[in-house]
């Protein structure tokens, strides 16, 4: 039977996998379809330090380094070699493989920014994990919910915002946040 751990290449969809945690620039305007905004102030400036201040972009690459090479281990042997064959192979983005370089690349957002958005992208016909996604923060609305335990992803594109459909294929996390806040706070912020 098929999973969603599925990822042998033979038995993956023709159909192309759907990332729904990405900017939606499909306007019929070649000019405005890759149009971009501005990412907020805050978000820019920590860009900028990493970029001015070696030192700071050199202790975040370290930290991510130190969090990085975990072991995947399970009871059933045949399982664990599976999973690990899956975290070894599964494609990050559209140039990266690998579930360490999803996680390295979503620890670096997460110490950065004090955000996080990764996804788990399903192949076409929805029966496997095509790849994962670390989504760009200025493309994602981070909303409290109807209630104060709740956050609600919404995506920003050129049409303005729209609620993220399969919200269950979808994590962010926050770092530190404020009380009553759904986001986080980077670990530049003191900077």
């Amino acid at each position: 039977g098929k999973s969603l751990l599925n990822f042998r290449k033979k038995e993956r969809s023709a159909a192309p996998a759907v990332v729904q945690t990405a900017r939606n620039t499909d306007t019929g305007y070649t000019v405005l379809d890759h149009y971009s905004p501005l990412m907020p102030q805050e978000m820019r400036l920590y860009d900028a330090m990493r970029e001015s201040v070696p030192v700071i972009d050199a202790a975040i690459q370290k930290l991510v380094r130190l969090a990085g090479g975990f072991e995947l281990q399970c009871r059933d042997k045949q399982a664990e070699r599976l999973l690990r064959r899956f975290a070894g192979e599964v494609q990050v983005g559209p140039s990266s493989m690998g579930l360490d370089s999803f996680v390295s690349s979503y620890l670096d957002s997460l110490l950065t920014y004090g955000n996080a958005v990764g996804e788990m992208v399903l192949t076409g016909d929805r029966s496997g994990i095509a790849a994962l996604y670390n989504a760009a923060l200025e493309d994602i609305e981070i909303r409290q919910g109807d209630n104060p335990m709740q956050v609600e992803l919404y995506c920003r594109d050129t049409a303005g915002s729209r609620p993220v459909e399969h919200p269950e294929l979808v994590l962010f996390s926050a770092l530190n946040p404020p009380p009553s806040k759904p986001t986080g706070v980077s670990i530049l912020r003191g900077l």
